[in-house]
């Protein structure tokens, strides 16, 4: 990866900006360098070049964490089967004629609705993002 795009030295994302001195080495962010600087980098900064970058030991090592792989449906204790599929695409079904019945479905309208249509939109509330919001805060410390 390091041969076709920049990585931070600490955590091998991606490393946009540089150690000022030596230019060699990358970090994600200012706390990433200070942690490398505390490490040791201070230390090797002036006679580093590219080809001893790749020798260097990074001595930063973060907290491990166990990561359970569970599905959604063994935590909640609900199956999905047919009959709930087939539910929810009527219920789907029945908000889009409610929907062309409003005339809010359809063809694209005219530029000047537009603007309207998309201030109206930002105003409403996502129902999909409120049912993952309420998903995830049922497990705050999931990992996604």
């Amino acid at each position: 990866v390091e041969n076709w795009t920049k990585t931070c030295a600490i955590c091998g994302l991606a490393g946009p900006s540089h150690c000022a001195n030596c230019k060699t080495v990358n970090y994600c962010c200012k706390s990433h360098q200070i942690i490398d600087w505390k490490a040791g980098h201070r230390e090797v900064c002036d006679g580093i070049n590219k080809k001893d970058l790749n020798d260097l030991n990074n001595q930063v090592l973060f907290p491990e964490f166990h990561l359970d792989v569970e599905s959604e449906d063994s935590v909640d204790g609900s199956e999905d089967n047919e009959d709930d599929e087939l539910g929810i695409e009527r219920k789907e079904m029945e908000k889009f004629k409610l929907m062309l019945d409003n005339g809010k479905a359809g063809t694209l309208q005219s530029e000047q609705d537009v603007d309207a249509d998309l201030m109206k939109m930002a105003e409403e509330e996502d129902e999909m993002f409120s049912e993952f919001k309420t998903r995830i805060h049922k497990f705050p410390e999931q990992v996604l």
